[in-house]
């Protein structure tokens, strides 16, 4: 079997690409290999002037130019079908590790339309997905910092072990948020809410981040910030300021065609953050793991 393999959606434009900037920053995990796959979609749209898309020399090109950059063993995949359902398809095999995507593409002409096929990718992969949103701001050199939203959930927590097992293996420090807000009745002459109840809802969500951070365990340094105000607008605030280099969260599942769907926070988090967001739910781990387990690497 592969060693673990980071799985990267292409649809030949230069956006979608950028995708292959973020492995650097990734390059102290254990050792893994790369996957690009570009889906030949029959129903799709190739106006391009006369000229003749080759899908299939697009993704080999490409696999060759980042093996030789990198160093990394990269294989070609170029299956012909519905992009989003051989993209699940392939991401369904044991050894895909992530799933490392741009939620935005696309050429001019419509070749997939990458922003609807990462969002069904993102939805519905059986592993997690490290995506990278139209707002992000570009490629960090290191994830320095990794913010970790929190809402006093389990299912929430279900992201800690995934920005440990990073932070210890890419040497970033987390900072772990809640955010809360008040539910009262608002001052009739100020229209806000008082002072005293903000002070009190934060100490409370203060005391839950410290017990989180000593059950954590980490060498890393573990920073939080209890806030108030909207989840989304907490955190997007949050990496902006402090600034973060990536978020990772979880989003709720159900069952259904899609088979997941987003929660809003993470959606309004995922469209707006300017630092890329890791996607993780129950039962992934087992498949993140030998991404992040020490253990010698391969000879180069």
């Amino acid at each position: 079997m592969p060693a673990p393999t980071i799985l990267i959606p292409l649809d030949g434009s230069k956006l979608a690409e950028t995708s292959l900037l973020y492995l650097n920053a990734l390059r102290n995990l254990a050792p893994f290999d790369v996957e690009l796959i570009h889906v030949d979609d029959p129903e799709a749209e190739h106006d391009l002037g006369g000229k003749t898309w080759d899908a299939a020399a697009y993704v080999r090109k490409t696999a060759t130019a980042l093996a030789e950059r990198s160093g990394l063993t990269v294989r070609a995949l170029c299956p012909r079908g519905t992009p989003y359902a051989a993209i699940l398809a392939q991401a369904e095999n044991p050894w895909v590790s992530l799933v490392l995507t741009t939620t935005h593409g696309r050429t001019g002409f419509e070749r997939w339309a990458m922003g609807s096929v990462a969002d069904k990718v993102i939805r519905g992969a059986p592993c997690p997905v490290l995506a990278i949103g139209p707002a992000t701001r570009g490629a960090p050199p290191s994830f320095d910092r990794i913010l970790v939203p929190l809402d006093g959930s389990p299912l929430a927590e279900e992201a800690l072990p995934f920005a440990k097992g990073l932070a210890e293996r890419l040497g970033s420090s987390l900072l772990l948020v809640r955010a809360v807000t008040p539910v009262t009745v608002a001052d009739e002459l100020t229209d806000s809410i008082p002072a005293a109840v903000v002070e009190s809802y934060e100490l409370v969500a203060g005391k839950y981040l410290e017990e989180v951070r000593l059950e954590l365990e980490t060498a890393r340094p573990v920073d939080i910030a209890p806030s108030t105000g909207p989840a989304a607008e907490v955190i997007l605030a949050r990496v902006e300021e402090e600034p973060c280099d990536l978020v990772v969260m979880t989003s709720h599942g159900r069952h259904g065609f899609l088979r997941f769907a987003l929660g809003s926070v993470t959606q309004r988090v995922l469209e707006a953050s300017a630092a890329p967001v890791l996607i993780v739910r129950p039962g992934q781990w087992e498949r993140f793991e030998p991404l992040v387990k020490a253990r010698e690497r391969r000879p180069a």
